[in-house]
């Protein structure tokens, strides 16, 4: 299975089909890109989609208005609702990478 058919596959099954078309797309686009240039893999893609599909149902998504405050905000809430240090860390990390 070819990478683009995963991300298809994720978007389907997670609802990202109801984010606004343009910030799907540029998520699409930073996920086209980890695969391109750093040979991510499927989990590592998959995971990646869930955790910027997690941050935009929370923060929205007109990411020009996403504010340090809002991050911290989002990750105080993932603590909150139990998440592991290891999840959260990844998170983070995949928004650091996006927002790059």
């Amino acid at each position: 299975m070819k990478i683009k058919d995963v991300v298809k596959s994720i978007k389907k099954s997670t609802g990202a089909e109801t984010l606004a078309e343009s910030s799907y797309a540029e998520v699409k686009d930073f996920l086209d890109t980890l695969v391109a240039e750093g040979g991510a893999s499927v989990n590592t893609v998959a995971s990646y989609e869930n955790d910027l599909r997690q941050m935009i149902d929370f923060l929205g998504d007109d990411f020009n208005n996403i504010t340090p405050t809002d991050i911290q905000r989002f990750i105080a809430e993932l603590q909150k609702n139990g998440y592991e240090k290891s999840s959260v860390s990844r998170k983070i990390s995949a928004m650091k990478d996006f927002f790059k």
